[in-house]
């Protein structure tokens, strides 16, 4: 289609995004703006994925398309947890079903398809978390190489996931601010496109995808419809609503939904903003443990603000105590394990009920940016838990192990680990394996004999590289 990147401070128009994603003028942040005419008559009529929104991007033919199966996540109704909350209207958009488990896929997926458009060979992308991880899963499915920039404060399961898809993980600076800044400088040095979603321009339209699904599921949308977003850099928040602001433009929808922003307490220059009626401002020495949340400079904070503002919606902020507790009642309500980061949008609900904000009324749905597995405090219970946790994935390590180098039987498999446990255990690991899809059996005249899968592969990678990192 025929859109433009757009300069927010100079207002120059250009038709190629730059190498360094901003305006070669004045270096400042661009957003693209589709022709909303070209799509007016837009018939939506692809399978319920990502790439079904392909004419609201930026042209991309389809032999660069990074197609992952990424989008078209679940649009859960919660009955449990709307009880435990005492409510009955609650949602989940579930985006820990996307290939690396967040949100970020969607980002990875069509920035990276772009720069493989246009002819790039190499990539830089800045994250203290879910991003870094799908860059760099992404970058080894395509011919792109990545470099990823993080900071020392980073959670380890994601440290642990961009290990195991690149050997290019650099560490600088303390935060993600400091890495952005660097990153910013290797693009320009070394000709690296730069793919950090919190600078480049076409994470907006991935991002926006999250609210075409929304809005399609639930075909009418009004002002009792409260989105709960957690906002880091607050690109997220900005691209759903730029993303219903589409859909009602284009008549999909006859109604917007409210944002509502929600931020940790001890990070929350856009909650400050909204509260005081200033502008955003950085923060010196933010703190959270959810370190998704943890941008004391939120790139897209204005943007995030007007969102709020412009919807008449609101932001609210949540202690490190009260997320921790929102995590908890999630995975033990719904089954469902949430980072940090998205746990916030149910402690944030919480406190919505608790002030009397919420109505009976009003439809909540939450957005659940990617999975609990990765969270650091994961690995501090296993170290604190050998003798229970420690032995059963040590067991579990060692007959994947065994099974990536042949397939086997459980007897067998018994006696190649010194028959140091009974008969007994080894066939339970082998159904809990077998279960997760990790390992499958095939019976063989008398044998049950299994090998291992794609999935056990990767989770064996990820292991070996925790081994490593710990």
């Amino acid at each position: 289609m025929g859109g433009v990147f757009e300069c927010k401070n100079c207002d120059r128009k250009l038709e190629i995004l730059p190498i360094t994603a901003k305006c070669d003028q004045c270096n400042s942040l661009l957003e693209y703006k589709m022709v909303i005419e070209d799509i007016r008559h837009l018939s939506l009529m692809d399978s319920f994925t990502f790439w079904r929104y392909n004419p609201f991007f930026p042209s991309i033919t389809e032999k660069n398309r990074l197609n992952w199966k990424e989008g078209g996540t679940p649009l859960i109704h919660v009955k449990n947890l709307a009880r435990n909350l005492a409510i009955s209207n609650l949602f989940l958009k579930d985006e820990t079903k996307n290939p690396t488990n967040s949100y970020s896929d969607r980002a990875a997926s069509l920035i990276l398809s772009y720069g493989l458009e246009k002819g790039y060979n190499s990539v830089v992308c800045a994250s203290n978390g879910n991003s870094g991880a799908s860059v760099a899963a992404y970058s080894a499915r395509s011919p792109l190489t990545c470099k990823i920039i993080v900071p020392k404060k980073v959670a380890i399961g994601k440290l642990a996931q961009m290990h195991i898809f690149s050997e290019n993980i650099f560490e600088y600076g303390e935060s993600l601010d400091n890495a952005i800044i660097h990153s910013e400088d290797l693009s320009i040095n070394e000709k690296l496109f730069q793919v950090t979603p919190e600078v480049n321009p076409i994470a907006l339209e991935a991002q926006a995808t999250i609210a075409y699904e929304i809005a399609e599921k639930f075909k009418e949308i009004s002002q009792n419809d409260l989105i709960l977003v957690p906002v880091g850099s607050g690109g997220l928040i900005w691209s759903l609503w730029r993303g219903f602001k589409t859909f009602y433009e284009l008549n999909f929808i006859n109604d917007l939904p409210r944002m509502v922003g929600i931020q940790a307490a001890g990070c929350a220059p856009v909650v400050k903003a909204y509260e005081s009626e200033l502008e955003v401002e950085s923060l010196v020495n933010p703190s959270t443990n959810a370190l998704e949340l943890l941008v004391g400079n939120p790139y897209w904070g204005a943007e995030a603000l007007s969102a709020i503002k412009e919807s008449k919606g609101l932001a609210i902020s949540v202690t490190d105590g009260e997320i921790i507790e929102a995590e908890k009642i999630l995975a033990r309500s719904e089954g469902i394990f949430a980072e940090s980061a998205s746990s916030a949008t149910i402690a944030g609900v919480k406190k919505l009920l608790e002030n009397g904000i919420i109505d009976e009324s009003d439809r909540i749905i939450c957005l659940i940016t990617g999975s609990g597995l990765k969270e650091p405090y994961i690995l501090k219970a296993i170290s604190e838990r050998p003798k229970i946790i420690g032995q059963k994935i040590s067991t579990k390590l060692e007959i994947l192990r065994i099974l990536e180098v042949n397939e086997s039987y459980g007897y067998k498999i018994w006696q190649d680990l010194g028959a140091l446990k009974s008969i007994q255990s080894i066939y339970q690991h082998l159904s809990e394996l077998e279960s997760k899809e990790l390992i499958i059996g095939e019976q063989i005249k008398n044998k049950r004999v299994f090998g291992i899968t794609e999935r056990g592969l990767q989770v064996l990678a990820a292991l070996e590289t925790l081994v490593d990192l710990l």
